[in-house]
């Protein structure tokens, strides 16, 4: 995903690209997406986690990609609005994670010092 900002950055700053380059939303959206998918191991709250969550990573990628859609705000075509607002949907998605995974954890925490507490007690 920052290969992808990167680049959009040069296209649109030296490269004479503009903003709402249908391809340049599109590949920051499949980067999206595939960011997105790298977390989902995370999202099962009943199963086993073979490491814990990448704890602000979620938060981290969500806020590249707002940034990185920022100067596509100005155009109003259709398509342009379409991804804008799945890019939208997918850091509303990944910020949600993150606070999931932060809840599971203190879950976790607490249910482990009451464990403890009974076992000591």
């Amino acid at each position: 995903l920052d290969v992808i900002i990167r680049l959009m950055k040069v296209a649109t700053g030296t490269g004479g690209c503009v903003a709402d380059n249908p391809i340049l939303l599109e590949s920051l959206m499949i980067g999206a997406r595939t960011m997105k998918e790298e977390f989902a191991p995370w999202s099962d709250p009943n199963g086993e986690w073979a490491s814990e969550p990448p704890f602000g990573m979620a938060n981290k990628t969500a806020d590249l990609i707002e940034e990185a859609m920022m100067p596509s705000l100005a155009f109003n075509s259709p398509a342009v609005k379409a991804m804008l607002k799945e890019a939208l949907d997918v850091c509303k998605d990944l910020r949600q994670m993150e606070g999931t995974w932060k809840r599971w954890r203190k879950r976790r925490e607490r249910l482990a010092s009451a464990a403890t507490a009974a076992y000591e007690g």
